[in-house]
């Protein structure tokens, strides 16, 4: 079925889907996009109610309000579904609340993705009433990225696919949406948006930089663009500080309600110890997001360094409050009680976090640092958490250089060495990583090899002075 809507644009609606959920009687409530709803509403009607469709007029403020509140912010989205007892999602590629939702459902373990097709994808509750369901049709990224339906030259939907495919990292399969669109339709500035991202999460920041370039040529007014391009130039350091500035305050004209670009630019100010003009916008993004876990942070880290510590810990305390379910909410106050030495309660933050979020690699390295730095350091518990993160994230350089330390403690030098190794493979310029190994070279007795660290830790960062003392310290030796 076909049928048009917005620009003129072809809209097609899920009638793969409905005949899906019907030949499988899947029961419980659906929530839809308002796109799909009329239609739902003509094929699914008596038996299942609609959730939402274009007739905005019906469903009061209130409603819609809370209705776009969780769309735009995933941490309220679970609470909306529950309220209304929803067992089933059914988005429709097209919608605004697709390019939003479908990522993020795939990627929690409360939602299964059971139904796709190039039209829409249907998602049900992950629990034992959806377990045959689940098991029979749940779908994995290379089914979805070589699913011939969507390769139909359909650039909203090749997009769609790409930016759904990017946020599971298959950055190759996403890369070949944005291009095949680009060669097809090479006038459409999304397309090189989309491109220009996979290039900055892949660390190549000039290709990236020149595709967003591209998408503002294009168009000049697609604010995402700007805010992608000041992010690439925040990146640049104090090169790229009055560009991203310029970049967020072109996205603040063009859509004054974009929290990123409140979020962005007070970490530029915060960057260059503006900090009022920091803490303003910071508490913008908060007046638009109550729930912003990055902004209740930052503003706890502003105060910290202020030495405010009430007002510092009030908005760790209020992140908490906000996002209750949130692991890094937890971890966040975590680590500011452990540097205010308050161990006892930091250490009841990070259980917290890992109770929520098993498999938090982050977590177990702030516990595992709690272990080791406490004044009663227990090694034992604090190797094991380490371990556990690095099981967790094998490319997880903190967690390497803070288990080499542990090893450095317990004088077991050659695997220090293979620690920080890695750290190095990671990060080839961590002169501290240069240091600690060439020091671990000098214990195990290889000479040779510590001075060349300690040299390259020195050409790294010159003024260090520890650096200096211990390669001085070695030749003399030596």
């Amino acid at each position: 079925s076909t049928g048009r809507f917005g620009f003129g644009i072809s809209a097609r609606f899920p009638e793969g889907a409905v005949e899906f959920i019907k030949d499988n009687k899947i029961e419980g409530n659906i929530f839809n996009d308002n796109v799909i709803g009329g239609f739902l509403a003509w094929r699914l009607h008596p038996w299942k109610k609609i959730f939402i469709d274009g007739r905005w007029e019906v469903y009061g403020e209130k409603f819609l309000t809370k209705y776009g509140d969780s769309i735009k912010h995933n941490n309220l989205l679970q609470g909306f579904l529950k309220n209304y007892n929803v067992k089933i999602i059914l988005l429709n590629h097209e919608s605004m609340e697709s390019n939003k939702l479908i990522p993020f459902l795939y990627q929690s373990k409360d939602w299964k993705l059971i139904y796709f097709d190039s039209v829409s994808s249907l998602f049900v509750q992950n629990n034992e009433f959806f377990s045959r369901l689940i098991k029979q049709f749940a779908k994995n990224p290379s089914q979805i990225s070589k699913n011939d339906l969507w390769l139909d030259n359909h650039p909203k939907l090749l997009l769609a696919r790409g930016m759904f495919l990017k946020s599971l990292h298959r950055y190759d399969e996403a890369l070949d949406d944005a291009n095949r669109v680009i060669d097809q339709f090479p006038f459409i500035s999304n397309a090189y948006n989309l491109r220009g991202s996979i290039f900055w999460e892949v660390g190549m920041a000039a290709k990236a930089l020149e595709d967003f370039n591209r998408t503002i040529n294009l168009k000049n007014t697609n604010w995402i663009a700007y805010l992608n391009r000041g992010i690439v130039y925040l990146e640049q350091g104090d090169l790229g500080v009055d560009k991203a500035i310029t970049d967020f305050n072109t996205v603040l004209a063009l859509n004054p309600d974009s929290e990123d670009a409140y979020l962005y630019r007070g970490i530029v100010f915060m960057k260059e110890k503006l900090h009022d003009k920091a803490l303003n916008d910071f508490q913008r993004v908060i007046s638009l997001d109550p729930s912003n876990l990055q902004a209740y942070n930052r503003i706890g880290v502003i105060y910290w360094e202020q030495g405010a510590l009430a007002k510092a810990l009030y908005h760790y305390d209020k992140a908490v409050t906000v996002n209750p379910e949130n692991s890094k909410a937890y971890r966040n106050r975590g680590e500011f009680l452990k540097k205010m030495g308050d161990y006892s309660k930091a250490l009841t933050d990070f259980n917290s976090a890992l109770q929520i979020e098993p498999d938090y690699s982050e977590g177990y390295l702030s516990r595992g640092m709690l272990y080791l730095n406490k004044p009663d350091p227990d090694i034992a518990k604090s190797l094991t958490d380490i371990d556990k993160a690095i099981d967790l994230n094998p490319e997880y350089s903190e967690a390497y250089f803070t288990r080499a330390i542990i090893y450095n403690q317990k004088k077991e030098y050659k695997l220090v060495i293979a620690d920080l190794n890695r750290v190095i493979d990671n990060d080839p310029d961590n002169f501290y990583a240069y240091n600690n190994r060439g020091m671990a070279h000098w214990e195990n007795g290889n000479s040779e090899l510590a001075i060349n660290d300690l040299k390259k830790a020195l050409e790294l960062n010159p003024e260090n002075t520890q650096i200096s003392r211990n390669l001085s310290s070695i030749q003399k030796t030596d």
